[in-house]
């Protein structure tokens, strides 16, 4: 399912003139974040803030993720 997500993804930023690349990985969300960023050369790490009230992510658990992963990595992260 993980890769049929990003696939959809990545071909909606092509449909906007975005080239996308995607990486699929398994284990705790920060963690291997934290890797990608390090092992790519991650410049900014954009992440999408859930929609309407259906979401089972809340928006300040979101921020709060976002803030620890900018001050783990130094790199700045933005909710979209």
């Amino acid at each position: 399912m993980g890769e049929f997500l990003l696939v959809m993804a990545q071909e909606r930023a092509l449909e906007k003139g975005v080239e996308a690349s995607t990486i699929l990985r398994e284990g705790k969300v920060r963690d291997e974040l934290a890797l990608v960023i390090n092992e790519e050369e991650i410049s900014l790490v954009v992440i999408g803030k859930p929609a309407g009230d259906s979401s089972v992510f809340e928006l300040s658990a979101l921020e709060s993720f976002a803030a620890e992963l900018e001050e783990e990595t130094d790199i700045k992260t933005v909710l979209v």
